[in-house]
């Protein structure tokens, strides 16, 4: 159906809308795979939708990373050790910066900042 520049093309998109989701179930899977089962946190909860699940992994270099499903962004090291013990901090949403011997993230409206010099973190507001 197309419903670019109907004159009445919400009310056909609202009936659209209605007819595919009227048979529409969410089955959460009976198990996870054993290959992934390692990777998905919370386990087996994906039908919640909550923008807290990601998954984990490791990049082609090794490092771990999460990839947080609700925003779509990565977190790794080493602002994933800091995210690790504070977890208050929040979701990432941005992608991580890396300028010299400085590595930056944006969590809500806090950007998280490692001095790789120091090995330090700091945050900015």
């Amino acid at each position: 159906m197309i419903t670019l520049g109907m004159p009445d093309r919400y009310t056909d998109v609202r009936d659209l809308l209605n007819f595919a989701f009227s048979d529409f179930t969410w089955r959460s899977p009976e198990s996870i795979p054993t290959s992934l089962e390692n990777q998905m946190y919370p386990r087996d909860s994906f039908s919640l939708d909550s923008p807290y699940d990601y998954l984990i992994g490791k990049d082609a270099g090794g490092r771990p990373y999460r990839y947080y499903i609700g925003t779509g962004y990565y977190v790794q090291e080493p602002l994933l050790s800091y995210l690790g013990t504070h977890p208050g901090l929040g979701l990432p949403t941005s992608e991580a910066v890396t300028s010299g011997d400085l590595a930056t993230q944006r969590f809500g409206p806090t950007v998280l900042i490692y001095h790789g010099r120091t090995a330090t973190f700091s945050l900015e507001s």
